[in-house]
């Protein structure tokens, strides 16, 4: 006989002046959800992994806390992609003026990796 789960989480994130969201992708491997919005807005977000025992045992999970509600800047215009590159550990994202930005994990916080601007000649 076949048994499946199914999981659902419910998150309520506070996200700065009701800014639309466009686009949210999900680091499976590292369990870090980005999302993009208008106005430049980009967050990553990471939630407090569950123990194997209590996920194994059957007993309903407790609510997870975030362990990361980072605001990634640079971007001046709305955020239409977000996407993880899980060999690399990295993020990338555009926004409408074509920029796009590479951002990389360091001690524990998202940093600009690297940047193209369309706009300009130059990748910095």
């Amino acid at each position: 006989e076949d048994c499946k789960m199914f999981i659902y989480l419910s998150k309520k994130i506070a996200i700065p002046n009701n800014t639309r969201l466009n686009c949210i992708a999900w680091n499976k491997e590292q369990g870090y959800v980005a999302v993009g919005g208008e106005d430049g807005l980009l967050k990553v977000l990471k939630l407090e992994q569950a123990t194997a025992s209590t996920a194994q045992s059957g007993k309903a999970l407790q609510p997870s806390n975030l362990s990361m509600n980072q605001t990634l800047e640079g971007h001046k215009s709305s955020i239409h992609v977000v996407t993880w590159n899980e060999s690399q550990q990295k993020l990338t994202s555009s926004d409408r003026d074509g920029v796009i930005m590479v951002w990389m994990m360091y001690k524990g916080s998202w940093y600009e990796e690297m940047t193209n601007d369309r706009k300009k000649s130059t990748v910095r």
